[in-house]
């Protein structure tokens, strides 16, 4: 079944001639004697293993997999990756696009934490989902008060590190009494994982709330969230994309018809 995945050696023949001595009286003469040894091993053919060949392993580093193979045939998973297949990228290791060394101070990201708007309140918990960055000043991404999410456009200054974000004018978030239609968020990056400021809320009344959040993931949008995003280096562009089906291109920037692998 598998003998066309065998390659098969012949080892050199070596003839062996011995004489055991001259004959004498009351003993019986030998002749002189030969023997013939051969040798045969068997080899399997290349991504083939085991007694019978019938193991497969074929080496993979790209988008179908993320593994070499021992001199068993098993998988060996690459740095970054584990699970029986090899699937399974390791948060913060070699292959997660999260981890880079030119790291800017700001960019898509999720933070949460709490705001305030009275001493007597207790903290309510916040959290903002920057989802898309231009890499110049316009963001846009989410944010949650306590149950209630909106979404959010706005800026972020780099040289004065301040994050200035808006909701649409349809919010309702109850807060002391009163619903609040609209919120701005004005935010200073105090570390490159803290944000401080505070919210205003707009409606029928005004409340300036103080808020604290900390930054709890990065993003990289290197594939545009279109793809899963592979790092093969520890530079922010040393990655590459596995595009989801119906896109295509380096960062899966375009629309197409099937399942194509930027």
């Amino acid at each position: 079944m598998y003998k066309d995945r065998l390659a098969t050696k012949f080892y050199p023949v070596r003839t062996i001639l011995g004489n055991h001595g001259a004959g004498t009286k009351g003993c019986t003469d030998y002749a002189h004697s030969r023997r013939l040894l051969l040798g045969i091993s068997a080899f399997c053919d290349q991504h083939y293993y085991g007694h019978d060949c019938s193991i497969k392993c074929v080496g993979q580093n790209g988008c179908d997999g993320h593994y070499s193979c021992d001199d068993k045939g098993r998988k060996v998973c690459r740095p970054g990756w584990s699970g029986t297949e090899c699937t399974e990228q390791i948060k913060e290791g070699e292959a997660d696009c999260r981890v880079y060394n030119d790291r800017p101070d700001f960019g898509a990201s999720s933070w949460t934490g709490t705001y305030n708007c009275s001493k007597q309140q207790d903290d309510v918990p916040i959290a903002l989902n920057l989802t898309k960055t231009d890499g110049n000043i316009a963001v846009n991404g989410y944010v949650t008060f306590g149950n209630v999410q909106t979404l959010i456009t706005g800026t972020f200054a780099h040289v004065a590190k301040f994050l200035v974000v808006q909701t649409p004018s349809d919010l309702k978030v109850p807060l002391m009494g009163f619903v609040y239609t609209s919120a701005e968020l004005n935010l200073l990056l105090t570390t490159p994982t803290t944000l401080d400021g505070s919210i205003a809320f707009l409606g029928d009344n005004r409340s300036v709330c103080d808020v604290h959040i900390s930054r709890q993931e990065d993003y990289f949008g290197g594939c545009n969230f279109r793809g899963s995003c592979i790092r093969y280096g520890t530079n922010r562009n040393d990655y590459y994309c596995c595009c989801h089906i119906g896109f295509t291109g380096n960062n899966c920037e375009n629309r197409s018809e099937g399942p194509v692998i930027g």
